[in-house]
């Protein structure tokens, strides 16, 4: 049915009101404006999710009456507007009728009502249906029930609704509010039951009541409404294909459409609003805005490309959002504005590779000692407890775990004291095994009691068992029995220890007759091997290299290009991109060279590795962890004489591990060992692992000792820079000794972090007398300037002075505060200004990568300016803040 316009009353609610406080909603004509409308769009609410469905509603009720979500009623759920209790529960008879003019007073106290808040702004048409129920008891009078439409386009008031003679079945509404559409609408379900539903005439959930069900708004929209074309896609990492450098990568698409021709160019911004990819390391957004021209419908294309790497990690995915500016009459979808990608990873587990053989063994050769490797006895037999125990001790001269009656008798003698006792061995860990194998020696006479054909019954005896958990066990392997000479036994284990920890238990029982004879259960030789397994083997051999991606907050897995072997794993926990970057085996061998201090035992382990990233960072943070196999660990041990839990990570700054010697320590190089270092058993092979602060360069392990104080080629006593009146800079600095000193570069920046040459000027050479230089920098406009001198040696290699901060003239504007720092979703700068001007404001990665970017009009005095942060990943940041000539930089920890 078309609904038509009528008196329109607009209530605003700032919480759940009472029927009372709603009476003037009825007769009240004040338009006002609705701040509730929580709903938009299409929207369905069938009330399968039971009470939290009802936090889409107001309810409005009186003392007497009840909302809730029934699940009774045929099989289905459904809003119920109703009364709870009994008679004897005192509540007030309801007036006579009630009849239909008080029925919906919201003064009445059998009164309820369900407010749904709807916004129709965006809307050209729309349809509400819904279905109702009524349930019918003693008279069609006693259950009320009618729907009212109130909006600032009007209102309407449905005719009174009443069973008739029993309850009326599920019945559809389908209403047209079209001329509701471009504004605000509550819809009322109210009803009013005489008799509450818990028990009418010895019925249960009888009695008066109205369900609501299956409500749905079906909208259209005549506005140039932009709406992204779905609200989600996927691309994983393994479509990523396309080289780029060192990485390679894949193209994603998504159209924004417009619903209509806009008056004006209408912008949109795109932006990632949420993620837990990494911006750089996992994906790129390639489209910062659209613009969706006057008159045309045309769709906007934005690209993000998803970048392949080598990193173990769970789905990633990014949410892109989107604000539109400008003066168009286009307006933003609030249910399909934004967009989720999903990135699934492409990566296999670092699997170690394993040559077959033992992962468990006891020999009992210690006598009393297995305990103390976690062996233990329990006792199984209950009440007075066994007549019998195990012990550790020799029996036919082999070390052995043993049934007997007491520690003074002999292995294997038993008494026929009712028995069963378990002896439990350590936890046994299998991970990554496979094709598990126990074997063991033993004896065990004991008594076997009858044949019964092929499966004799047994009286003493020994058993096999095993455990993942300590508590629940399975029996495995065959009867142990009727042995009186050393016996091997030999049990494939089931598949289900495989990859995991496990016990092993030995039982022996006896009962209380007599025994055929001694020896009771006597175990030797405990074994578990497992089969050869395949993985990643450890590469070993001379130039063996990989290139990998090392961009911000992420880990690279370093295999040889050639062979797939394993070389080394980088985790970067930083903002900071080395891009692409390249490892290299640039030593090789199994056994040892001497590093920077003298002596055998102060060796490296011969292999070592070379780190270039295109981007380093001379304090960088970062973990690397090497890998080697058995033989180079086991060469390194023999040559030192050192056990191999000393190894440590050790790195060379400046130089190459191999170019390093006692007598021969490059210039200019400088050495250090790792804060932390672990060594891990990886297959057959070894990782060391090991965290520094002091950017990429050349790694190797041993336990070489502190590294030496390396002269360095110039020893710089002062640097200053010194402004001037006339728009000049006067620099100055002296050293104190050089040695193959070639010449000094002059490096200026105005931000602090794109430095240009400015001159150049020639060093001493050789010099242990004290040396002056100076420099001037002129034609400066006002501002902050940045100087730092870059010390060459003749080998070309280089280090870089400290950097000095120079202000010119009076700043034109100044920050005078930001906060909070560390900020996560806004961050506040008061700014004061000479003048009215315009800053451009940007927000830059630790590395100088610009991810934000702002323009601020600002006037003259103090500003306040909030930079929104668009969930950007955690980390160091700089924010930049310049007007063309002066330049501020500011540091900026987001968390």
């Amino acid at each position: 049915m078309q609904v038509p316009l009528g008196v329109h009353t607009i209530r605003v609610y700032t919480s759940s009101p009472n029927a009372v406080a709603d009476q003037n909603n009825q007769n009240n004509a004040t338009n006002t404006t609705l701040t509730t409308s929580v709903l938009s769009d299409n929207y369905t609410q069938d009330f399968e999710a039971g009470a939290k469905a009802l936090s889409e509603l107001i309810l409005i009720k009186n003392a007497e009456s009840k909302l809730g979500v029934d699940t009774e009623l045929q099989s289905k759920s459904s809003l119920s507007l109703y009364l709870e209790g009994n008679s004897a529960n005192g509540y007030p008879a309801a007036p006579a009728g009630p009849t239909a003019a008080e029925a919906f007073t919201p003064s009445h106290p059998h009164y309820a009502a369900a407010l749904l808040c709807y916004d129709a702004t965006n809307a050209g048409s729309l349809q509400l249906s819904f279905d109702y129920y009524l349930n019918y008891t003693l008279s069609n009078a006693y259950t009320n029930f009618r729907y009212r439409i109130v909006s600032d386009k009007g209102s309407f008031v449905s005719s009174l609704i009443q069973p008739s003679g029993a309850d009326t079945p599920w019945t559809r509404v389908n209403l047209d509010l079209s001329a509701y559409a471009g504004g605000k609408i509550q819809i009322y379900f109210e009803a009013n039951c005489k008799y509450e539903r818990s028990n009418i005439n010895g019925v249960a959930n009888d009695g008066n009541a109205v369900h609501i069900d299956n409500i749905a708004f079906i909208y259209t929209t005549n506005r140039p409404e932009i709406s992204f074309a779905s609200t989600g896609g996927s691309l994983g990492e393994a479509s990523a294909t396309t080289p780029d450098g060192c990485r390679s990568y894949a193209d994603y698409s998504i159209n924004l459409q417009i619903a209509n021709a806009p008056s004006s160019d209408a912008t949109v911004a795109v932006s990632v609003v949420e993620n837990t990819a990494t911006a750089g390391s996992d994906y790129s957004l390639l489209t910062s805005s659209v613009v969706f021209p006057a008159g045309s419908k045309a769709p906007q294309t934005i690209k993000i490309r998803v970048y392949d790497d080598t990193e173990l990690e769970a789905e990633e995915s990014l949410q892109l959002g989107l604000t539109l500016s400008g003066t168009s009459n286009a307006v933003l979808s609030s249910g399909a504005s934004r967009h989720t990608l999903s990135i699934p990873d492409n990566d296999t587990p670092l699997v170690a590779g394993f040559p077959a053989g033992a992962i468990f063994s006891e020999n009992f050769a210690d006598g009393g000692q297995p305990q103390n490797r976690g062996w233990y006895a329990v006792d199984l037999a209950g009440g007075a407890g066994s007549g019998n125990a195990w012990f550790y001790g020799t029996y036919a001269g082999k070390g052995s775990a043993y049934v007997a009656s007491s520690a003074t008798a002999a292995a294997g003698s038993y008494s026929n004291t009712t028995t069963n006792i378990r002896l439990i061995s350590p936890l046994i860990h299998a991970a990554s095994r496979k094709g598990l194998l126990l074997s063991f020696n033993y004896y065990a006479n004991g008594e076997a009691t009858g044949t019964n054909g092929a499966n004799p019954s047994y009286s003493d005896y020994g058993r096999v068992y095993y455990s993942l958990d300590g508590i629940s066990y399975k029996v495995i392997g065959p009867v142990l029995q009727g042995k009186t000479s050393a016996t091997a036994a030999s049990i494939a284990l089931p598949a289900e220890l495989e990859g995991k920890s496990f016990y092993l238990a030995w039982n022996w029982i006896n009962d209380n007759n007599n025994k055929n004879g001694n020896p009771a259960l006597i175990l030797q030789n405990v074994r578990v091997s497992a089969a050869a397994s395949a993985g990643s083997a450890i590469a070993q051999t001379l130039d063996q290299q990989q290139s990998l991606y090392l961009g911000p907050y992420s880990t690279a897995r370093f295999f040889d290009a050639a062979s797939g072997e394993i070389i080394a794993l980088i985790d970067n926990p930083t903002a900071w991109d080395y891009g692409c970057t390249t490892i290299q085996i640039d030593r090789s061998g199994t056994s040892s060279t001497e590093f920077w201090n003298p002596g055998a035992d102060k060796g490296l382990a011969n292999k070592t590795v070379y780190v270039t990233p295109a981007h380093n960072k001379p304090d960088g943070s970062y973990t690397i962890t090497l890998f080697y196999t058995e033989a180079e660990i086991a060469g390194w041990e023999l040559q030192t004489g050192k056990n191999r839990k000393d190894l440590k990570v050790a790195k060379i700054s400046g130089a190459r591990i191999k170019e390093v010697s006692p007598n021969s320590i490059p210039a200019g190089a400088s050495g250090s060992l790792s804060t932390a270092s672990s060594l891990t058993a990886f297959g057959g092979g070894w990782s060391v692992t090991g965290s520094f602060t002091s950017g990429f360069s050349g790694f190797g392990i041993g336990d070489p000792g502190l590294p030496p104080v390396i002269a360095l080629p110039v020893e710089l006593m002062g640097f200053t820079a010194s402004p001037s009146s006339n728009g000049e800079v006067q620099l100055r600095w002296t050293t104190a000794t050089e040695k193959n000193s070639d010449y000094f570069e002059v490096e200026h920046s105005l931000d602090g972090l794109t430095y240009t040459t400015k001159g150049k000027v020639a060093a001493a050479g050789n010099s242990h007398l004290r040396q002056d230089y100076g420099f001037i920098h002129r034609r400066l406009a006002a501002g902050r300037h940045y100087y730092r001198l870059r010390m060459v040696d003749t080998d070309a290699t280089f280090e870089y002075s400290a950097t000095l901060l120079v202000q010119l003239g009076k700043p034109v504007f100044a920050l005078q505060s930001l906060h909070p720092n560390p900020a996560r979703h806004a961050v506040f700068l008061t700014l004061t200004a000479d003048a009215a001007r315009t800053l451009s404001i940007q927000l830059l990665t630790a590395g100088g990568l610009p991810v934000l970017n702002s323009q601020h009009g600002i006037q003259a005095g103090s500003n306040e300016v909030e930079i929104r942060l668009n969930a950007m990943p955690a980390g160091l940041y700089l924010l930049q803040i310049t007007d063309g000539q002066q330049h501020l930089l500011q540091k900026l920890i987001i968390h």
